[in-house]
Parts: C-alpha cells; structure tokens; sequence
C-alpha cells in the first residue's frame, strides 16, 4: 500500500512516540533523556491545541514520521516547523520529502481556508549546521538558509535558521489591501 499523509489524531500517538523516541532520543523538548511520558504529553496537547499541528505520513495506518507545527501567535504571519522525525528504517526512501512536502501544504490550507488567516508569509525552522541530510531536504522542499543562531540549543551549536516563502502577503491599510511590495513604495 501506499503512504498518506493527513492531520495526527489521537489514534497515532503511540506510532509518533516510537518515532519521537528513535530520532529525538536526546531531544530538549524532553529534557536530559527521553521521556516517554513526556513525549505524549507533549503531543496530546498539541493535538489539542488549535495553533499547533501534527501531519504524520502513514502505511497501513502504522506512523512511518510525523512534523510538529506552531502558530503563535496565530496572526503573526509565520508557522513554526518544531520538529520532524521519520522512522530509520524508511530514511532514503522519500518518504521525509513527501512528508515535509505535503505536511506545509496541509497546514498551509488550513490556516488560510479554514481558519481564514490571511497574512500567511512563511514557514520557518532550525536545524542543526551539523545536519547535512536535514539541510538537503529543507532546501529541496523549498526553504532558504537565512542565518545562524549560535548557542540556541546548547554551547558551541550552531543552528541555521531556514525559511519559506509561502506568498506575498497582503496587509490592511485603512480600507484597502496591499502587497509588502506596495507597501515598500509609500
């Protein structure tokens, strides 16, 4: 069967900890170690929260990876992609690149057509400069290295701060609508 990406539900939590697990194991989201518990209490309430978004990619219903997103605050014309995971044993395959792909068009489309937030300019994240892979899929998937941030997750990291141009986005001047480049003019 084919994979599907879609929206996380409840039903997925376990499948989302097992990736969590297998690709954050050290992660600051979960202090020193990995904390199972943590781990889904971290995601129940993203689940939860109607600014948060979980998208995962699945086969035969089993959580091959999954990426956490943040809106806050929701009309700040930015989403923040927190974390990515896919299973070890489908990297190389794709499937993180179909994941990222269509997971930032779900999000995207539902900001805009269901919440109807209208301002939304980008996606933005951090990955480490040591993470080579990462970087590559990021670009693929059309985000652009726009700096670095030293020290954000510890002494001597480096994380690269990424972005991606979603539109031009329009913002209210009285009783009109302009572009950011229109807006520039005056």
């Amino acid at each position: 069967m084919q994979i599907q990406v879609r929206f996380g539900n409840i039903g997925d939590i376990e499948g989302i900890i097992a990736v969590a697990a297998e690709t954050f194991p050290q992660d600051f989201n979960f202090g020193r170690g990995f904390s199972r518990e943590q781990c889904q209490d971290f995601f129940l309430r993203a689940l939860d929260d109607p600014n948060e978004f979980v998208v995962v990619v699945v086969r035969d219903d089993e959580v091959l990876g999954f990426i956490h997103y943040e809106n806050k605050p929701p009309t700040n014309g930015t989403v923040y992609l927190n974390m990515i995971g896919v299973r070890k044993d489908v990297q190389g395959q794709g499937v993180g690149t179909v994941l990222l792909q269509q997971g930032d068009a779900f999000v995207v489309d539902h900001l805009r057509n269901r919440l109807g937030i209208s301002n939304l300019a980008t996606i933005w994240l951090s990955t480490s400069a040591d993470n080579p892979v990462g970087q590559q899929l990021y670009l693929k998937c059309g985000y652009e290295c726009c700096g670095e941030i030293r020290g954000m997750v510890g002494e001597g990291n480096i994380e690269l701060a990424m972005v991606k141009k979603i539109a031009d986005v329009k913002y209210n001047i009285g009783e009109r609508w302009v572009t950011s480049k229109e807006r520039r003019s005056k």
